[in-house]
């Protein structure tokens, strides 16, 4: 299909991670990864604690594990700080392969859903106090998963010849 235009591009992953990058897009380290990387489980202690799982569980629709990204973010803060003072934005893998290819700094809801305790189910939406783990514009524009996004970075979508 030299020249042809794409119609269509699905990113997917096994699980979240989360890729801090600076103002160019450039990772600032490894992907922290999803369940079996367990280093911030002092920060889901802390959490739990400060917030009550109680709380976690109805804005996030699910527990504080392993597999939660907020953790390793303030984990990352904590242990990190370099690293976290160039941080610019926050990716999973499929994010950072879409603002590669299109320029788009976006995330689908059901991915979103694993950075608890950040991300609000029922407001489908970043949660409206992030606790002290970010800055909002550190994390992607929510998008649904049906949203096409028509340009790669600005313009139309070409698959090279």
């Amino acid at each position: 299909m030299p020249g042809a235009q794409v119609e269509a591009l699905a990113i997917s992953a096994i699980g979240p991670c989360c890729l801090p990058v600076d103002e160019s897009g450039s990772p600032l380290r490894t992907g922290i990864l999803y369940g079996v990387d367990t280093r911030a489980t002092a920060e889901i202690a802390e959490l739990n604690e400060r917030l009550g799982r109680e709380y976690i569980l109805a804005l996030a629709g699910a527990a504080l594990t392993s597999q939660a990204v907020g953790p390793k973010i303030l984990w990352l803060q904590r242990n990190e700080p370099g690293v976290w003072s160039c941080t610019a934005r926050l990716h999973t893998s499929t994010s950072f392969i879409l603002e590669r290819l299109t320029g788009a700094f976006a995330m689908d809801h059901y991915t979103a859903a694993s950075w608890a305790p950040l991300y609000d189910m029922a407001r489908q939406a970043w949660a409206a106090d992030l606790l002290g783990i970010r800055e909002p514009p550190q994390l992607p524009d929510l998008v649904r998963r049906d949203r096409r996004l028509r340009h790669c970075r600005g313009r139309p979508c070409h698959w090279p010849a």
